[in-house]
């Protein structure tokens, strides 16, 4: 059975500070190098390709480390299962101001896609504030490096021109393109990252576009 592995790097960088005078205390500094995250006294790195145990074991040898043992997890430590933006509660989703977000890749109608985030126990994300909006961009940009139109789960069908969000919160937070949305009939979803102001679009429902998914913790 194929095993998702987290490493960790046992021996971690140490380099101890110039003492500036004969009273000074010398700290010590613990460094972890890039790629990894330092939780108390350990380096820790999440990788998501499965391996087998053997061959996990031997990738992690590579970098420098081994698979985590319970004892380092344990000692206080409470790892975050992305090791640099994911909440442990969100496991591999990504937490954004106290809900748990996932990109999908896999392009969609927008129908389809609110399905399959149910499906995952979520809804198409609803959108809350800008600051909120630009962390959801930065989540897709580290994960595609692109910032792709993309299905989120505002939709105006029952009543047009009134918008709602999938997930029943209250459509307050807005960010349209200037136009937007347009009177064109048959566009009642929501896709953000339009145009070259990567604001929000109402477009056709039967377009196939990849989505994000937002859940609680």
């Amino acid at each position: 059975m194929k095993m998702l592995t987290v490493c960790a790097l046992l021996c971690a960088m140490m380099a101890l500070a110039t003492a500036q005078s004969k009273t000074d205390l010398v700290k010590r500094v613990i460094t972890c190098p890039y790629g990894w995250t330092r939780i108390y006294r350990s380096c820790f790195r999440f990788i998501s390709t499965p391996k087998r145990w053997t061959r996990a074991e031997n990738y992690c040898q590579r970098l420098g480390g081994n698979l985590a043992s319970a004892t380092i997890l344990t000692d206080s430590v409470v790892l975050d299962a992305e090791a640099t933006t994911g909440k442990a509660s969100c496991g591999t989703w990504t937490e954004i101001k106290g809900r748990c977000f996932q990109y999908v890749p896999t392009i969609m109608k927008w129908a389809q896609a609110e399905k399959n985030c149910q499906a995952m126990g979520a809804n198409l994300a609803s959108i809350r504030s800008i600051e909120e909006y630009h962390e959801i961009q930065m989540l897709m940009k580290r994960k595609t490096y692109d910032q792709k139109t993309t299905w989120v789960g505002g939709f105006d069908a029952p009543q047009r021109g009134v918008w709602f969000w999938s997930d029943g919160s209250t459509f307050q937070f807005t960010h349209w393109c200037p136009g937007q949305p347009s009177a064109w009939w048959s566009q009642h979803c929501l896709q953000i990252n339009y145009g070259v102001a990567k604001c929000w679009d109402n477009a056709k429902c039967k377009s196939r576009l990849p989505s994000v998914c937002a859940k609680k913790p």
